[in-house]
């Protein structure tokens, strides 16, 4: 949405949209921009109410072995799969998105 309302923008040639789907897609993206302030927003004030909220004089009770092994497996594969991307990261950038010498993709033709 973005790329096309900037296209449409600036007289690219790259626009494939009219002026009034123009119109409609700066309205739908002014509406979810108010969906990202009011997220945001959420996201400030969530943090500080859990902070003053009264401590429960109740305490829950031990998870059972078996609850307790399953998250310290699913901890690990997390873990190690987070080792591995980062070990592969150099990798990731000699992979070639696009033929070599083609213009369509932007980046990734190096």
């Amino acid at each position: 949405m973005n790329a096309a309302l900037y296209y449409h923008g600036t007289g690219s040639p790259k626009d494939t949209i009219t002026d009034a789907q123009s119109i409609v897609m700066a309205q739908r993206w002014i509406a979810l921009d108010w969906v990202r302030v009011v997220g945001a927003a959420a996201a400030f004030v969530a943090p500080p109410r859990v902070l003053t909220a009264p401590w429960s004089q109740d305490t829950a009770p031990a998870d059972p072995l078996v609850v307790r092994v399953v998250l310290a497996l699913v901890l690990a594969g997390v873990a190690t799969f987070v080792v591995w991307f980062v070990t592969n990261l150099a990798a990731i950038g000699r992979f070639r998105l696009c033929p070599s010498g083609s213009s369509a993709c932007g980046w990734g033709t190096a």
